[in-house]
């Protein structure tokens, strides 16, 4: 799905700021003039990865673009509201992506970001979702003390996905890019590794519970309209069953009639 912003008859000195809200936590690349602009809270990591930091709890407003000397499309993704927020300037045409991607969420017993999040756990699970390992990073935002803090459980956020374009406008394919078809795929596969009780012994770490974010359906399918009109939650929590039970509802018949 993409959207497009563009502010009729104003010049280069007018400008706005756009605060749009999703229901869900989409990935949202935002271009201007067809070129892609890093969110002002992204960074690339040492594996050329983005990821996205998280405003400090005494300044929250800090990564929302500046209207006066921040240049058109400049944006920023608020995960605590689900907002994106976009900089109208001037003619230039903003345009909004959304991106496929699988978010998966593990409660933990208590350990360190770094401790969950090591190579061995990222390659083993590559490995087996048969996919490149620069495909799956960290996505949660913590400060450092956060993270060396103890407590019961803790959270671990990744995201399964594909490297940003550079351009709007360009129509090649990378090769090394997960389809659609292969997101979902990956997100049954983990869902049911995990139901089966295989996953925490993949990974080697003992997983408590777990969430799942699945790529938006097609906006032409009958499952988008579904999700429009009725809503659905931003992630689900994924159940394990413990038992199977089937059973024969009785059927109506007559008196001295014999049993099937």
């Amino acid at each position: 799905m993409n959207l497009r912003y563009h502010w009729l008859n104003t010049d280069a000195s007018q400008a706005a700021l756009l605060g749009v809200w999703y229901s869900q936590s989409f990935r949202l690349d935002v271009y201007c003039g067809g070129n892609y602009l890093t969110p002002t809270n992204g960074y690339y990591n040492d594996k050329d990865q983005l990821l996205l930091r998280a405003p400090p709890v005494n300044d929250p407003r800090l990564y929302l673009p500046n209207i006066t000397d921040s240049p058109c499309g400049s944006n920023y993704w608020d995960r605590a509201s689900n907002t994106l927020w976009i900089l109208l300037k001037g003619p230039g045409l903003v345009e909004v992506k959304t991106v496929d991607r699988v978010i998966v969420t593990f409660d933990v017993p208590a350990m360190t970001v770094d401790e969950f999040f090591g190579e061995n756990i990222v390659n083993n699970l590559a490995m087996f979702l048969d996919i490149p390992a620069d495909k799956i990073q960290f996505a949660s935002s913590v400060s450092e003390s956060r993270r060396r803090k103890r407590s019961t459980t803790e959270t671990v956020t990744i995201t399964i996905e594909n490297p940003p374009s550079s351009s709007s406008n360009s129509t090649e394919v990378n090769p090394d890019d997960l389809s659609t078809a292969q997101m979902m795929n990956i997100s049954s596969v983990i869902v049911t590794t995990y139901q089966l009780g295989g996953l925490g012994d993949l990974l080697n770490v003992t997983i408590l519970s777990i969430s799942i974010t699945e790529p938006p359906p097609p906006t032409d399918s009958e499952q988008w309209t579904v999700m429009a009109e009725l809503g659905i939650p931003d992630s689900v929590t994924i159940q394990v069953p413990s038992d199977l039970k089937l059973s024969i509802p009785p059927a109506a018949s007559h008196e001295a009639s014999r049993f099937a």
